[in-house]
């Protein structure tokens, strides 16, 4: 999967419109993944690594201004990057 292909992304958030923390769920296991969160501007706000995620984590967001944010979840193992863009309230 090619960076920015989200036709087959392996993951799901919830809820699009984000006030205090985002909820990501994996559709496929994720033995090591770094999450990013980048602003509208392209600069990263937050890089988080998860070792033996379970299927559903938060995070928090509260610190973010609102607006247009992109989370990029890199699986460390296959080397996958997926995207999903959402708003933060």
């Amino acid at each position: 999967m090619k960076a920015g292909d989200n036709s087959k992304a392996k993951i799901a958030i919830y809820q699009n419109l984000v006030k205090d923390k985002i909820t990501i769920q994996f559709l496929q296991a994720a033995n090591e993944a770094e999450i990013e969160f980048f602003d509208a501007g392209a600069k990263k706000i937050l890089s988080v690594q998860k070792k033996n995620t379970t299927r559903t984590i938060s995070i928090s967001i509260a610190r973010f201004n609102p607006g247009l944010y992109l989370l990029s979840v890199t699986n460390l193992v296959t080397g996958k990057i997926m995207t999903k863009k959402f708003l933060k309230k």
